[in-house]
Order: structure tokens, then sequence, then C-alpha cells
């Protein structure tokens, strides 16, 4: 006999995943009674579990609640490899159980993988490609830094363990920086805390777009990547925060299809405010819309208070902005600011 803790102690320690196998070939044991209240002792210490039913009559998956008949795919299409193990794991009705499911199909698979290689390590490869383990990211929380394509590696760790990381410039380029960008960069790797103003390199100012007030973390990022997030697991809820968006090299009508669709989902809905950096090299066609004209559109569609002018994006001048740490936008008709209030 064995205690949960034992298994998954709650002292600090390396995180690893744990593997439990149930198994008997004789029915009627407790398989599935030790499986779910295994699983559901475990995830009240906190932990997520994965539970994958092997059994054709799934009856792991009835006790969890879920109906059989409605699931599209399960455990057999993984094990032939018709699907991903992400496409067919479901979430339960208990907070931080997931399960992989198994209906009847189940029964003919060990006739089936006898014909295919590998097949004694087929679940064990679909189980790692969950690659990233946002709990040990959480845990062991360290700096990101970049822009652009990084986009969707701070959006996907914000939004799974709201983990704080950094508009800066990528390390290829640090060594080509300017005084402002170097500066930024240095600073924010040495600062316990971020608090008061956005510093702005000399020249540059924030400028209105649409008046008011607003607080919450400052999030976002590329424009394009964030809209290519839009529909996944990743994608950016943004609900009460400060809304950064940048982008290059796209033409205008693009801007306007991209921030269309931001709109669309609800993303321009739930933020409480809207930061402009750099659309640099985003030409319009001749008696068409231009960049600046699109991105005043939809700040005014949001209704939400917006500026421009942050230096965020593909110029030479990057701030240190710390995607996640609590910030106020001000902006009215003399001028905008960005303060950082709770780093």
């Amino acid at each position: 006999m064995f205690h949960v803790e034992q298994i998954f102690p709650r002292e600090e320690e390396k995180r690893v995943a744990k593997i439990v196998a149930i198994a008997n070939q004789k029915g009627g044991v407790g398989k599935t009674t030790t499986a779910v209240n295994l699983s559901s002792c475990v995830a009240a210490l906190g932990k997520k579990v994965l539970i994958v039913d092997l059994d054709p009559q799934g009856n792991t998956t009835t006790g969890l609640g879920i109906k059989k008949k409605q699931l599209p795919v399960s455990s057999y299409e993984v094990l032939v490899g018709k699907c991903s193990i992400q496409e067919a794991i479901v979430r339960t009705a208990f907070e931080n159980v997931s399960l992989l499911p198994a209906k009847n199909t189940l029964a003919g698979a060990e006739l089936e993988l006898s014909a295919m290689d590998n097949r004694m390590n087929r679940l064990k490869m679909q189980i790692l490609t969950c690659k990233l383990d946002y709990d040990y990211i959480a845990s062991h929380p360290k700096l990101v830094v970049g822009f652009s394509d990084v986009t969707a590696l701070q959006t996907a760790l914000w939004e799974k363990c709201r983990l704080v990381t950094a508009n800066g410039p990528l390390m290829v380029t640090l060594g080509g920086s300017d005084t402002y960008t170097a500066g930024q960069f240095f600073q924010g790797l040495t600062t316990a805390a971020w608090q008061g103003p956005l510093a702005l390199p000399a020249g540059r100012k924030l400028t209105t777009v649409v008046p008011g007030q607003a607080e919450g973390p400052i999030v976002g990022g590329n424009l394009t990547v964030l809209t290519s997030l839009v529909g996944t697991p990743y994608a950016l809820d943004g609900t009460g925060c400060i809304l950064v968006l940048e982008d290059t090299g796209e033409d205008a009508y693009r801007i306007d299809r991209m921030l269309n669709q931001l709109w669309q989902s609800g993303l321009l809905s739930r933020v409480a405010a809207i930061a402009y950096g750099d659309f640099t090299d985003c030409p319009n066609d001749p008696d068409d819309f231009t960049t600046d004209q699109v991105l005043d559109y939809y700040a005014h569609l949001a209704g939400k208070p917006a500026i421009k002018g942050l230096p965020v994006g593909h110029t030479k001048d990057k701030a240190f902005v710390p995607y996640g740490v609590k910030v106020r936008l001000d902006a009215d008709g003399e001028g905008a600011s960005l303060t950082f209030i709770d780093g």
C-alpha cells in the first residue's frame, strides 16, 4: 500500500512527469476505481493529471462522465496513427484532470499494431509530442526576451502559466543595437522591479489615438503572429489587458484583414486599451487607406483608450517592455504616457 504524497511529494523538487500504470488481465479487480480515485487525489494536490484509458470497454471514460458515442477520436486512433494525442485528449468535469478516452474500437487495435513498426513505443512517442510542461515552467521561471516570431512563445507562456516575458532585442542583433536599445536591455535585466514611466528614445513621443485611461497587464507583440494564434489553444485572451501591436512588411490591406480578425474574435473588445508600436514598411495601394488610418479605425471601433509611438517592433529602437507587468496608460489631447505600476 502506498500514500499519494509518496508518489507526488508536496516539497519543491525537480519536476518530472510521474507515470503510474494500473494493469491486470483479470476483470473486476478495481482497475477503473483505482485509476479514477488516484487521479482525483493527485489532482486535489494541484497536479495536472492525464488519464489514459486503454480498455476497450471504456469504463474509466464513462466513469469520468464522457459519452463515448459522441467521441470523434479516442486512444485507438492515437495508437494506430490516425490522429495526434492532442486531438484525442478531452477535459473532464474535474479540475486538473484530462483524459485520453477509449471506446470499443480499441478492441481491434492489438491485431493492427502487430503489423506496425515500433508498436511498443507508439503511445510513448505520442505523449512526448506534448512538449512544453507549463507547470514545470511556471515553477522554474526564466526570462524570455525577444520580439516578432517570439510573440508566439511569449503569448503561450502568458496564457498557460502567467509567466512574465519581455519585448527586447534578439541576441543576434544586440551587438549592433544603439545606445537606447542596449541601455534598455541591460537595465531590464538588472532591475528587480519595473516602476515608473517607460523611457523613450530621444525625439520620440507617444501620441493619443483615442483618449482615456486604463490599467492592466501589458501583453501582445507582433500582429501577424497574434492573428495566427486565434482559434488555437494558445490564443491571447487579453481580458483587461493593455494590448501592444506591431508589425513589419505587411501592406495596409493585410493590416486591415488581421485587425478585423482580432476584432471578430473578440480580442479588441476584451482588452482595456491598445498601444501601437512600430509598423514599418507597411505601404498602401494608391487611393487606398494608409496603415495609420487602418490603425486609427480599429482603435476607435474598439472604443478603448489607444496610443501610438511605442518603441516596440522591427526598428532600431526597442524598449524593454515586460509583458505581464501591470501598467497605466494615459491618453489625452496633450499627449500620452505608459507607466509601470506593479513590477
